[in-house]
Parts: structure tokens; sequence; C-alpha cells
């Protein structure tokens, strides 16, 4: 007798994914032996006539069940026919299973975790871990800022296995893909059969980087325009702050200028070209997108660690703010070539100043706490961001100042619970920074706004800015959760953001 189990093992072209379904089936990930044939060969049947629309395969099934019981037979040809026309209904059904080979138990099992390619563009990597002698797949971006979480620690909280985003400490579950501050990744399931291993995908994948994928950007050593004449403009003053190492004078410095510039003592916009990259001190360890690892616990530590993730971003804030102003200084709008009013000029100049007052608590908290900030290595995602938009100011007010300054809104809630009652003295400063951070998008709204009204012809603001999330943000899409109130107080409605949203697998 000639079993389905048997016709299984003879599809070559299918072998391992047909091998994952039937052991689904059965309930149990083992291999296809002969003394499993028989109660194997029942479920594979009704899997088959479930799945399979075509009649030939349930036909076939039919002769092959009474040939069984020898109550009729068939020729050697039209066995053979039905056989094919079967294999081709297995085809379509393990398609539709949707698993994905990814290599040996024995070479993955030695590697805490594996990152492998899509070779589908627009989707995401997967990072495949292995721990506690068991396989765990999820997406490998970190759905706050696009960190690498195939480079992140695994923690075990609370008898559950996590990895922490090595950008800023954020966990997630290997098993559910939830997260203690409100983030939830995709996850997926992982079969081993037969020594090999299998992901539940519809996404094939690849060990080796498609070559269409950007390569990684590496940190560029610091670049810093020349001298700035001491002249009293706006721009020089602003690429004076860029050009600044130390941090006490950096503060100082922006400050001073916004305070300058509203009391008149400042009244002159200027021209001076900004710096290809801030200055920062020589003993600070910036590492690329991807290249950061930390580990986080909820304990002090786990505070100074996300408090100096903080102190970064809030300093890559100061100069961003700056480098708007000076960056874009020729900036014209439509047809009648419009330059940009005065008014976006002292906007920005505004949002450095509240920049660099949440960089100066931060760090005072830092060390507080007996740390300072430059005292573990930083990420440089943020500036990246810039230069990919400097040549495009709608695009650097979509990405860095709606979708980063928006994320932030995000995040506080979520931080100021996980802070609560494990450093309740940073619970003021996270007020302060949210109630702020909500007139920083509504800045960032409010002149994306105007630009696009006043070019020719006008541009509808909602499908631009979606346009150019996709064109500059990786991976192209956002993710939950939102802070619907935060958002909504700057005047970033839904209709801007949940178009973007990652569809659910």
């Amino acid at each position: 007798m000639v079993h389905v189990a048997v016709v299984l093992n003879n599809f070559r072209s299918a072998r391992g994914s047909v091998r994952v379904l039937a052991c689904n089936l059965h309930g149990r990930a083992s291999n296809f032996s002969r003394s499993q044939n028989s109660t194997l060969k029942l479920r594979s049947d009704s899997y088959i006539r479930t799945c399979c629309s075509s009649s030939s395969a349930a036909t076939f099934l039919d002769k092959h069940n009474n040939m069984a019981d020898g109550t009729s037979t068939c020729s050697s040809n039209r066995e053979e026919e039905d056989r094919l026309r079967l294999l081709e209904n297995l085809r379509t059904a393990v398609k539709a299973t949707n698993w994905q080979p990814l290599g040996r138990v024995d070479v993955l099992s030695g590697k805490r975790c594996t990152k492998f390619y899509s070779k589908q563009s627009g989707q995401d990597d997967l990072a495949l871990f292995y721990h506690g002698e068991k396989f765990y797949a999820m997406d490998a971006t970190c759905p706050h800022e696009g960190g690498p979480l195939d480079l992140g620690d695994i923690e075990d909280m609370n008898g559950d296995p996590c990895v922490l985003c090595p950008w800023h400490e954020f966990d997630f579950s290997l098993t559910t893909g939830k997260s203690s501050v409100g983030f939830k990744q995709d996850t997926y399931e992982v079969q081993v059969v037969d020594g090999e291993v299998y992901v539940r995908n519809d996404t094939p994948f690849s060990h080796e980087q498609p070559a269409s994928q950007e390569t990684e950007r590496k940190p560029s050593p610091v670049q810093l325009a020349q001298p700035v004449a001491d002249e009293n403009t706006l721009c020089h003053g602003a690429v004076r702050v860029l050009n600044t190492v130390d941090l006490a004078e950096k503060v100082r410095q922006s400050r001073q200028l916004y305070t300058d510039w509203q009391s008149g003592s400042i009244s002159q916009l200027g021209h001076c070209p900004p710096p290809d990259q801030p200055a920062r001190q020589p003993d600070l360890v910036i590492k690329a997108r991807g290249k950061m690892r930390s580990k986080k616990t909820r304990s002090v530590q786990g505070v100074i660690g996300l408090l100096h993730s903080l102190c970064n971003i809030e300093l890559y804030a100061i100069d961003l703010s700056w480098d708007i102003v000076t960056r874009y200084r020729d900036f014209t709008v439509g047809d009648s070539r419009t330059p940009l009013p005065q008014e976006f000029y002292s906007d920005w100049a505004r949002v450095a100043d509240d920049e660099a007052k949440h960089f100066d608590l931060l760090n005072s908290r830092l060390q507080a706490l007996g740390s300072h900030f430059g005292a573990l290595p930083v990420h440089n995602g943020l500036w990246e961001h810039a230069q990919d938009t400097a040549h495009d100011l709608l695009g650097r007010l979509a990405v860095v100042h709606m979708v980063q300054e928006g994320r932030g809104l995000d995040m506080q809630p979520k931080l100021r619970a996980w802070l609560s009652g494990l450093d309740d003295d940073s619970l003021p400063i996270m007020d302060i920074v949210i109630r702020d951070e909500i007139t920083h998008v509504a800045a960032g709204i409010k002149w994306f706004r105007w630009i696009c009204e006043n070019s020719t012809p006008p541009l509808d603001g909602v499908a631009t800015f979606q346009e150019l999330v996709r064109k500059y943000f990786f991976p192209g899409y956002l993710l939950p959760p939102f802070n619907k109130e935060a958002r909504e107080q700057a005047g970033f409605t839904e209709e801007w953001y949940l178009p973007l949203v990652k569809p659910p697998k």
C-alpha cells in the first residue's frame, strides 16, 4: 500500500514544509517513522481534504483507502496520474501554510540570536533567538525608534524570557512580543523537524543582506564648520552652539541665544553654514544604529541607563533645533519664492531653549545618581535622520519634528509608570518634558502645513506627510501605542498617522 506519508516524503521540493505541516496536525514535532504512518496518514488525509479544493486529491485518497481495504484496484498508470495531481495540490497546500526554512538546529542553536533578512521589499527582517533550549522568532526592528533587537540582551523577567532593545532598553517578551512599556512586537511560531528550523511567516528570508537595502551608515568623524566670526546674528549663534563641545557651555549658550533673540539684543538672522555634525566630547562613544548593546534591570542602574538615553535624545534635539534655523536659512516657498517668516526662526529658537532645559534637568539627575552623560555609549540615530533630510525641509519636519517628537509623546506615560516607585525624583522632569514636547510637535505641524499651503500648487498636508514618512523613515510605517490625548493637543490627529500603522499579520 502506498501511504500518503510516503508520498509526502517523496515530495522533495517541499519536504521540510510538509513535514512541519504534518507534525503540527499530528500534535508532535517528530520524524516520519514507519510506526507512525497509520496515525499520520489519517491526519494528513483529513488536512488534504480540507485544504485542497481540487477533487483529484479527494478522489485519489478515496481510491487509496479502497485499495487499502482490498475493495478496488486501479492501474499503475492511473494511480501515478492521480499521485501527480495530489502532489500539485500539496504544493498549493504547503505554500498556504507559510512555513519558511531557516537552517540546521546544530548551527542556529550555537548563537544567541541570528538575523535573517527579508527577501521582500518593505517587510521586516527576522530575529531568531535561542534561549533555554528553545527557539523564538520576532521582527528584528524595535517599534520605538528602529533599534536592532537582534543585538539585545535576553533576561528572564518573572519567568518570561525578554529581549532588551539595545538603544533604549525596552523589553519585549520572546513568547508574546509584549513590552512593559506598552509596545507589541510581532512574534512567529517556530518548529523543529528532522534537525531543521522552520518559522511560520509569509515572507521568505535569507542569511545575506539584500543588495537593494541601504548599507549601514557608520558614525563619521565630527567635522566642525570653519570658526565662526563674532557676528551678532541668530544663525552665527546657532552654529556656535553646534560647534560647542562642553556640555554645560552648550546649554548656557543655547539658552542665552534664545533670550537675546527674544529681547531683541540679537535682531538679524544672518547667514552661516552649519557643520556636518554637531561637536561631541572626545571620550563619548558614539555607535551607529544597529551596533549598540546594553542591559536593563529595574534598578538604579536601569534608571541611569534610561536617563542617559534620554539625555542623548535631548542633546541631539538641541542641535537639531539650531540646525533647522541655519541650514534652511535660504529656503523659499512657491513660485513667488516666499522666504520663511521670522516667526519660523523664533519658534525653533524656543524649542532649542526647551531642549537645553530638558538636557540640563536630566543630566543633573544623572549626576545625583552618581553618573553623568558620557558614562555609557550612545547612538546617533536622530542625527542620521537629519542627514537624510538635509536637502528637504518638509522631510525634516515630517520625520524629526513630527514622527520622532510624536513618538516621545507616546512613550512618556509608560516611562513615567516605569519610574514610579523606582525613581520618583525623576517624575517631575518627565512632566516638564511632555508638557514642552507637545508644543514642539505642534511647531512641526504648524510649519509643515504652512509650507504645504504656500507651495505651488498647494500640497495636501496629510498625504504629503505620509509620503515623506514612507520615503525617509525606516521601516516606512508606525507602530502603536499612540498617546492620542497628547497628540491631539498638538494638533497631530489620527488622520495623519493611522494610515501609516503597520497592518497586522
